[in-house]
């Protein structure tokens, strides 16, 4: 009974440090927090961005650190667990060190990179180190990968469930240090946060709809297959074969839904080497179909495997104790009031939540609305892949969902407004409401005229350059204009040829239906216009309609002038740009 109570305290002080980790680092840097001049914290004098956050910070997590003092356990429980905390820290590690890009800053945090590296490999050797190695790494991929026009919460899904799971392993391990709780059972709690984890996904797709099966009898999973292909994933086929193989996924979308949910919501009855599996499998499809790799999830399964099976009998990872599976229930219903107040407040409202509860539970639309990228250099035009946006590309690509859902940055894209009426969808064709996804699916069977689209307007296209330093687009300025700089190192092209290895996104943004210009590569040289183009389709379930093609906006960049001295207007009131009121952050 007595470590059943510790189970439950030791649950929620590890959600509680979770999201303490995540809003200290997060916001700490983050713009929305004004807390920095720009996106990022971006030092240009050299200063560690670790040793900054801990000057202010460093106390409590001293404090934690002198709790958890205690050395690893020398039984095979205890070396399993120290296998396991080493690999998810270096994990952790690895998301921030090799993610390179930030043009922007102009700095490498090289100093940072090192400091991260060198506390991820000491959590070997000591457990306290793990607490140091889970900050530390927070505080570098936050800051370098956040700017002006970033969404108000990080949408890294690998990086977000392994600080989730990490932040179990700290709480477990301080609790250790001075309650009955052995290394076995810290081991039960890592489980249990992961099961957490996936559980609240597929919670939120059972409340998606108006029933709990909705999601899995409604959504038409097909769509996203096609979406990811405008997008420029499996670029290699015909239009006709992605019209094939999505009318053969339709038929298979129930058990896609169905296999989703139980790969999300199953560990709450079985934990073990089979569920893992399946998750992971679960990660393999998504990638196949979508192009999104969640490849930290991947390696964690395939260890998380490994231990329960080196644990075997010893270990109670068949199914999760009571009290546990009680925790995940009520921290379920914590979320659900937590979205009400958000709708109070929506900035403060989001400091309310882990960013972990923050991510994908949407519908799949046929429509689709996305933008793609073109540069001009002394060598030509050329497509411009977002990977090469690095340690941004995600946050440019979920900006549709920033537009519509919580009405940030509009002034990027003055024709979105007209489009609001029609449809909120975006860059993946996802859809927050299910009234809006029927009278999408309802267009893409034929049940009702499909609504006429604004076509683009060249009156709505705008033009800004380094003088425009008050324009919603002038981030793109100071990006490529740090772009520029940099190609004159050598060592850079190298960097770009991968610049988040292995990756998270694949999908280019180039589109198959709209686009035949050359891929960019550094080799092209400096960028002297970026034109942000916009493409329209919809899937009818037989054919891929392209709706409309057009400019929003051109960017001109100074070739002459670094982004050291572009100056950059005080921040908008971020306040005033949350106006909707969706359902949490999802």
């Amino acid at each position: 009974m007595t470590t059943s109570y510790i189970y439950v305290f030791a649950f929620f002080l590890s959600k509680f440090t979770s999201w303490l980790v995540y809003n200290t680092c997060w916001w700490y840097n983050h713009p929305i927090g004004k807390l920095t001049q720009f996106g990022g914290a971006g030092q240009q004098d050299g200063r560690s961005l670790v040793f900054g956050y801990m000057k202010k910070w460093g106390w409590l997590w001293c404090a934690v650190l002198g709790g958890s003092a205690a050395e690893w356990d020398t039984s095979p429980d205890g070396q399993l667990l120290r296998l396991l905390c080493t690999i998810q820290c270096g994990i952790l590690a690895w998301k921030g060190v090799f993610r390179f890009g930030a043009a922007d800053q102009l700095q490498l945090h090289m100093k940072d990179r090192v400091i991260v590296t060198l506390l991820a490999a000491l959590t070997y050797f000591h457990p306290a180190f793990v607490c140091l190695s889970l900050v530390a790494s927070s505080i570098l991929t936050y800051s370098i990968s956040s700017w002006s026009i970033a969404p108000p919460y990080s949408n890294y899904l690998g990086n977000e469930f392994m600080r989730y799971s990490v932040s179990f392993a700290v709480t477990s391990l301080l609790l250790r240090s001075c309650t009955p709780l052995t290394s076995s059972d810290v081991l039960v709690m890592i489980t249990a946060g992961q099961v957490e984890y996936y559980f609240h996904q597929g919670f939120g797709k059972v409340r998606l709809g108006n029933n709990p099966l909705d999601w899995v009898l409604q959504n038409r999973g097909e769509c996203i297959f096609v979406n990811s292909y405008l997008r420029g994933w499996n670029r290699w086929l015909s239009r006709e074969s992605v019209v094939w193989v999505a009318s053969k996924l339709k038929h298979i979308r129930l058990l896609l839904g169905a296999g989703a949910l139980l790969a999300e919501m199953g560990g709450m009855l079985s934990t073990s080497v089979a569920w893992y599996l399946l998750t992971a499998s679960f990660h393999v499809g998504v990638f196949l179909m979508t192009g999104i790799l969640v490849w930290e999830n991947m390696v964690n399964h395939l260890v998380m495997c490994y231990v329960i099976y080196s644990k075997g009998d010893l270990l109670n990872v068949t199914c999760l104790t009571a009290p546990l599976i009680g925790c995940i229930l009520i921290s379920e219903l914590l979320v659900v009031l937590m979205e009400r107040l958000q709708k109070k407040d929506k900035v403060k409202g989001l400091m309310l939540f882990d960013s972990a509860y923050l991510l994908m539970c949407w519908w799949d639309s046929p429509y689709m609305r996305m933008y793609t990228y073109e540069v001009t250099t002394a060598k030509g035009v050329f497509s411009f892949p977002v990977t090469l946006f690095s340690p941004y590309d995600t946050f440019i690509t979920d900006i549709h969902t920033r537009m519509s859902y919580f009405k940030m940055h509009t002034g990027l894209d003055r024709q979105r407004s007209a489009d609001l009426d029609t449809v909120h969808s975006g860059v993946w064709g996802l859809l927050l409401y299910q009234e809006e996804a029927m009278k999408m699916y309802e267009m893409m069977d034929g049940k009702t005229p499909k609504t006429d689209l604004t076509l683009t307007d060249d009156a709505d296209r705008w033009e800004v350059g380094k003088e425009d330093t008050s324009h919603p687009a002038y981030p793109f300025v100071r990006f490529f204009s740090g772009f520029n700089t940099y190609l004159k190192c050598g060592w850079y092209h190298y960097i770009m040829l991968w610049p988040h290895f292995p990756g998270e996104d694949w999908v280019p943004d180039i589109s198959p239906v709209s686009n035949t210009l050359p891929q960019y590569t550094t080799s092209a040289g400096p960028i002297t216009t970026v034109t942000i183009k916009l493409l329209k389709t919809f899937f009818s379930g037989t054919e891929i309609e392209v709706l409309d093609t057009g400019t929003i906006g051109v960017v001109r960049i100074p070739t002459e002038v670094s982004p050291e001295v572009l100056p950059y207007e005080d921040l908008p009131d971020y306040s005033q740009m949350f106006e909707s009121n969706q359902r949490g952050g999802r």
